[in-house]
């Protein structure tokens, strides 16, 4: 009474090395766009979906079964579990490790376990439900690095974007350094006009809207630790008196937004980033992790983005966290006083004649 025959899912690559992979995939299909669509915001955003990983979701409820004499003394049972997603998901190894393993087949978009029952008392709906078991416990493994492979797609997106602009930049430069008028084109011989279809009112497409949305930008992205909330309010005040614009979560973010989605949003589309490096920030590594890593990245494009600052941190602390960060050079401060972090952010922004006494900015 076993398992039939010894087929083992998820052993094909892990998570990250396909992350990896999609990656790759994504900047070299990205290199080959058109400008018109690798600088259209919404296309991007479908083009990124298409490298995401779509994890199936089964339906045990939904499950059938056959059966088949072996021999003379036993029946193999095949139980066919259908799902929605993609099927490639199956031979992916999720991040998180267990002892056990994960049997079955798939064919189109059904899961089949195969038993083998020689004896009438053999409970084969258990066995199956506990075979069933092991493969929805690494599905959803798989579903919950979904975030992470999101983010990583973004990063290696807007590392494209900002390079293609560049290029886009560089060749109008060099263009315009030419010198020379650019040769005209001959005239095409005309062609006879194209019958202008007469569309179908019951089929028409729905008219554009009139009304886009406009990509807000800031100067600062705010990055903290929740606990040292209440100074960096004060910090955001002062540097709004000042006419900075600030990426700050209280506020920033949109009525019904995915937190992700925001974070992001704000990661992208700031100037600079305020890192208030505190011992709460380096032990709350979720956020304040995903955060650094996408900066970083960022950065990799030759602009310093990081504006760090220390507040109840040694050196040895940080080298322990980020050696990359312990590198730099860093305010310290934990002090009501928000003038010389005013001061430095401007001059970082290259705006120092904008300073004004910021003593009587308190937290809030």
């Amino acid at each position: 009474m076993r398992g039939l025959p010894e087929n083992l899912l998820f052993t094909g690559p892990d998570i990250y090395d396909f992350v990896e992979d999609q990656q790759k995939k994504l900047k070299k299909a990205y290199e080959a766009l058109p400008d018109e669509k690798a600088l259209d915001e919404q296309f991007v955003v479908e083009f990124k979906q298409s490298f995401m990983l779509d994890v199936p979701t089964l339906k045990p409820d939904e499950w059938t079964s056959e059966q088949k004499q072996i021999g003379q003394h036993s029946i193999e049972v095949v139980a066919y579990i259908p799902f929605e997603g993609d099927p490639s998901v199956f031979n992916i190894r999720p991040s998180a490790m267990k002892g056990t393993v994960a049997r079955g087949e798939i064919i189109g978009h059904e899961l089949l376990i195969r038993v083998r029952q020689a004896a009438p008392q053999f409970d084969v709906p258990g066995y199956v439900k506990r075979e069933l078991g092991e493969v929805q416990w690494r599905l959803e493994s798989l579903r919950g690095s979904m975030e992470h492979m999101s983010q990583q797609l973004e990063i290696t997106l807007r590392t494209c974007i900002q390079q293609r602009k560049r290029s886009i930049e560089n060749r109008v430069q060099i263009s315009e350094n030419i010198g020379i008028p650019q040769r005209k084109k001959h005239a095409a011989a005309p062609q006879p006009p194209t019958p202008i279809p007469v569309p179908d009112p019951k089929h028409a497409p729905p008219k554009a809207s009139l009304h886009k949305k406009v990509q807000r930008a800031w100067d600062v992205f705010m990055s903290h630790a929740s606990p040292d909330k209440p100074w960096v309010r004060g910090l955001v005040k002062a540097l709004r008196a000042n006419g900075v614009t600030v990426w700050f979560d209280e506020d920033s973010l949109e009525w019904g937004e995915n937190l992700q989605r925001g974070i992001n949003r704000g990661l992208i589309n700031s100037r600079k980033a305020i890192a208030v490096l505190s011992q709460s920030y380096l032990a709350e590594r979720k956020w304040t992790e995903a955060e650094i890593s996408g900066l970083l990245a960022r950065e990799t494009l030759g602009e310093i983005l990081i504006l760090p600052i220390w507040q109840g941190i040694t050196e040895e602390d940080l080298k322990k966290y980020n050696l990359i960060l312990a590198s730099r050079i860093a305010n310290v401060s934990d002090s009501d006083n928000y003038d010389v972090i005013v001061r430095a952010v401007l001059k970082a922004l290259d705006r120092e004649q904008e300073i004004e006494h910021t003593d009587d900015a308190q937290p809030m």
